[in-house]
């Protein structure tokens, strides 16, 4: 049952936020205003000798409480287009594991329709560096010559409670990966960025292996649905190279991203966290567009099919390009066949939310 307001001529208009969303971000912009009142009163405190060094380290600390209790990532967040394009996270990295992206079996021509999309990108990873740097990151021209849209990243609830993650989440584009969350940003008209292997991904990722974990979340195929949004699947070249595992670690990962949806990585990097350079680069090849009708009720037949269609985009770009960027005599499976691989139990938080 198709949404009426679907029009069969032209591409879709992206759905305009409501009066409680346009509140919803005004309420979370107040205590980020009041940081940084907080912020700027103590340093000129502390110059004009009026407080000790002490007292102004205390007015920051406190300047900082408003900003981190703000759940400004459960609204729109804050992205900065300075920060995603010079930023540590993007500018060096990028860098550091020689990233680029190619289109596959299609042209620029192709996004020309594009006025609203769900870009999935696969693997995850010991550290998601792709998604970081495809997806949140504008140090290429994907996001300004092929598909330039207003994008938001989903992002692990996690990376929003650990301070200076935060604020670097925060910058890049990163909202809460929440359902609700990811419902109202695309009401807005966002488009959306999204890992779908999520903790077990990260948790189940093998080192120089075509795999993936996707036969389980489909949570994603249904919004793009419901929306109307176009899916792209991308598929990163080089992420299960930039960690090596530590194997033993494994069942442990297995046991927190199922019982407590905590994702740490069995993995290391150089210098234990940052990623080693693959040795032909980190490559985010990127699909033909998947054209979705909006049915505001999609059944499970709906999600399947659709599912199915980016599964199947998926292993093509895979097999197609496993030879040129490292992957040769790799087969693209789903990390969920994995024995013992079962699906995250959902958080209190999200209990609570239902």
């Amino acid at each position: 049952k198709a949404d009426s307001k679907e029009g069969s001529e032209g591409p879709k208009q992206p759905e305009r936020a409501n009066d409680e969303e346009e509140k919803l971000e005004e309420f979370h912009a107040k205590p980020l205003i009041l940081s940084l009142l907080l912020f700027v009163s103590g340093y000129v405190m502390f110059r004009l000798g009026f407080i000790t060094h002490w007292a102004a380290a205390a007015a920051f600390v406190i300047s900082y409480v408003p900003q981190y209790n703000s759940k400004i990532e459960q609204g729109f967040g804050c992205p900065s287009s300075w920060y995603r394009k010079f930023g540590f996270l993007t500018s060096y990295l990028s860098e550091k594991v020689g990233f680029k992206y190619v289109l596959h079996g299609c042209r620029k021509e192709d996004f020309k329709s594009v006025t609203q999309a769900i870009v999935a990108i696969l693997p995850h990873g010991a550290g998601s560096i792709g998604h970081c740097l495809f997806g949140a990151g504008d140090t290429h021209d994907f996001w300004t010559e092929v598909l330039p849209v207003e994008r938001r990243s989903l992002s692990a609830s996690i990376l929003f409670k650990i301070p200076f993650i935060r604020e670097n989440t925060l910058a890049l584009g990163g909202i809460d990966a929440d359902k609700q969350v990811a419902a109202n940003a695309l009401r807005r008209g966002l488009s959306l960025t999204v890992v779908p292997g999520g903790v077990l991904g990260q948790a189940l990722a093998q080192y120089g292996k075509g795999g993936v974990y996707l036969k389980n979340r489909k949570g994603f195929c249904k919004l793009a649905i419901q929306h109307g949004c176009d899916l792209i699947p991308v598929f990163v070249f080089g992420e299960s190279l930039a960690f090596h595992e530590i194997s033993f670690l494994r069942p442990v990962s297995r046991f927190l991203a199922t019982n407590f949806r905590i994702g740490i990585p069995p993995a290391y990097g150089w210098c234990y966290l940052l990623p080693f350079r693959p040795p032909k680069g980190m490559v985010a090849v990127v699909g033909k567009p998947i054209k979705v009708r909006r049915v505001e009720n999609p059944s499970a037949k709906d999600v399947e099919e659709l599912h199915s269609k980016f599964t199947e985009a998926l292993r093509d770009i895979f097999d197609s390009n496993k030879e040129e960027y490292g992957y040769a005599g790799e087969k693209f499976f789903d990390l969920g066949d994995e024995e013992g691989a079962v699906e995250a139990k959902p958080s209190k938080e999200t209990k609570k939310k239902k």
